[in-house]
């Protein structure tokens, strides 16, 4: 029944007690929750939302998530949802529209946009923490079927790389390339500057540097480490909190191995290929 609906969306939102109030007793937060409520239980086949967990606390955002989600699939009807917080349109949406300066930038469900960004300004957005993003070209050693990726002092490998798809690269000259923190391998390093675990000499590609902060997020510990004038993040458990310290020197080593590579520029396109195997 309605009075049914009514009251467990209020008991999701926590209006409940707000319910015999007039609006103008109400505050902008309680405001918007009620008519956000308001929406849910009319059961509308199209639901059009604009930014309606803004004012909200997080602790409440994450509830009235779920609840969205729950009423999705309850009532299977289309919910339309504008927001500007990357993190609650993938946690919301099977399909994605993201806007960029009034015009389209890319339309698809939502796996596909993170696994294959249309554009560079698509993988900036989504990207949380922010994205390694390189300038610099691909150098191919067909003699010695290597391909290397070189950016002003870096030299990161492209293995595994299909053959054809590395030729190409090199041949377009400028362009960018892609890295997320978790794709940096990172490891405390010795006075001597080999590892202090695993292996007795340094990895051939490794890049030594000093941890310069240590940021928290959600079980995870990101290291921002300083190579000369560059700054990489790179993401560990928090249980290896002991192995890093502010000061510390480590050795990172990238994994390009789910590397997107896209046209010079802010907003260049995604190049299309198989990167990896």
């Amino acid at each position: 029944t309605v009075r049914d609906r009514v009251s467990a969306v209020a008991d999701a939102l926590v209006v409940t007690d707000l319910l015999n109030r007039l609006p103008g007793e109400l505050s902008g937060g309680q405001r918007q929750r009620v008519a956000l409520g308001r929406a849910l239980v009319q059961e509308a086949s199209i639901t059009l939302l604009d930014e309606p967990l803004a004012a909200l606390e997080p602790e409440l955002r994450g509830r009235v998530r779920v609840l969205l989600r729950e009423r999705q699939r309850a009532t299977a009807s289309l919910f339309i949802h504008v927001t500007h917080d990357h993190e609650e349109a993938i946690s919301l949406a099977s399909e994605m529209v993201v806007m960029h300066g009034g015009t389209i930038r890319q339309h698809a469900p939502t796996s596909e946009i993170l696994e294959a960004p249309s554009d560079r300004f698509v993988a900036e957005f989504l990207s949380d923490p922010p994205l390694h993003i390189f300038e610099g070209r691909v150098e191919v050693e067909q003699s010695q079927n290597v391909a290397r990726f070189v950016s002003g002092a870096l030299s990161i490998p492209l293995s595994p790389i299909e053959a054809s798809f590395a030729v190409r690269l090199a041949q377009l000259g400028s362009i960018a390339m892609t890295l997320f923190p978790e794709a940096m391998d990172v490891q405390p390093v010795g006075v001597d500057g080999t590892r202090q675990s695993g292996t007795d000499q340094a990895d051939v590609y490794g890049m030594s540097g000093t941890v310069m902060d240590i940021t928290h997020r959600a079980g995870r510990l990101v290291l921002h480490v300083r190579l000369g004038g560059l700054t990489l993040r790179a993401i560990v458990p928090v249980a290896d909190r002991a192995r890093f310290s502010i000061g510390s020197r480590v050795r990172i080593v990238p994994d390009a191995s789910n590397a997107h590579f896209f046209e010079s520029g802010p907003t260049g396109r995604r190049i299309p290929g198989r990167a990896a195997e």
